[in-house]
């Protein structure tokens, strides 16, 4: 039995946010033209769409991945319905402990992606 190294993590993307409220802020302090100022606003507001939909693309990206790891895993756990009541190898026993903790840090690593896609 195989036990797969789940150990890389997936960064969660970057909110701009408070970046983007920064520089709202800078340029409302300007003394700009009111058409001037208003376009600015107006691509401000369409790069903040774009980044929330990127942010919503990446998280929802890496919840696929980890739904992809549990696959994975849940075919190496098929391996439980072969093992005879009274197998004598122990570190059978503690490979599948690995698989189903492997199998649950997934899970709890997709319903954070999943929540980051809803906070976006």
């Amino acid at each position: 039995m195989t036990i797969i190294d789940l150990s890389l993590r997936s960064r969660p993307a970057e909110q701009p946010g408070p970046a983007l409220n920064r520089v709202r802020t800078v340029i409302e302090s300007l003394d700009l033209g009111c058409e001037c100022k208003a376009r600015l606003a107006t691509a401000l507001d369409r790069f903040s769409v774009l980044e929330d939909k990127r942010a919503r693309r990446e998280a929802l990206t890496a919840a696929r991945g980890e739904r992809e790891r549990i696959a994975l895993l849940l075919q190496l756990l098929a391996e439980l319905d072969e093992i005879p009541l009274a197998e004598p190898d122990g570190s059978v026993y503690r490979e599948l402990e690995f698989l189903f903790r492997d199998v649950a840090a997934a899970a709890e690593r997709g319903a954070q992606a999943v929540a980051r896609a809803t906070q976006s």
